[in-house]
């Protein structure tokens, strides 16, 4: 039986994280560690909300033969090679879709360092190089940001 006491204990905790979420999670200049978390969650969620191709585009990358057969051990190379050019087409729409969506959410205007580093990726619109940016950033314990 679900009480009044257990509704709002959920409701509590769905309007902390819509707070956590909220909380200067719109942009981010990948190196104020405050705002990593909410930032990193409510990026997350729009790349899931664009699709599950452009959530796997983005973390998992390029869809080589070799990656194909590590997912899918059964694949011979032939087929692995034929499946990855099916799918490359998709892969390069969900991954301009990713970068979009992360360029979008990068705070770009305190560091031009970074601005020039994402621009390289600025005509292959990759997403998962710029993912890649992004996750080196939210390594804390170095200094290589």
């Amino acid at each position: 039986m679900v009480t009044s006491t257990d509704k709002n204990n959920s409701q509590s905790t769905e309007d902390s994280l819509q707070k956590l979420l909220n909380k200067s999670s719109q942009k981010w200049d990948l190196q104020e560690p405050k705002k990593r978390d909410a930032w990193l969650l409510r990026t997350r969620q729009l790349l899931e909300k664009a699709g599950d191709d452009v959530l796997a585009a983005v973390i998992e990358g390029t869809p080589s033969p070799e990656w194909l057969m590590e997912k899918n051990c059964a694949l011979t190379p032939r087929q692995a090679e034929k499946m990855s050019g099916e799918l490359m087409e998709n892969y390069l729409t969900a991954n301009a879709v990713a970068y979009d969506i992360l360029l979008d959410r990068i705070d770009l205007e305190k560091r031009a360092s970074l601005a020039n580093r994402i621009a390289r990726f600025a005509q292959s619109q990759d997403g998962h190089a710029v993912w890649q940016i992004v996750m080196e950033a939210c390594d804390f314990s170095t200094s290589s940001r």
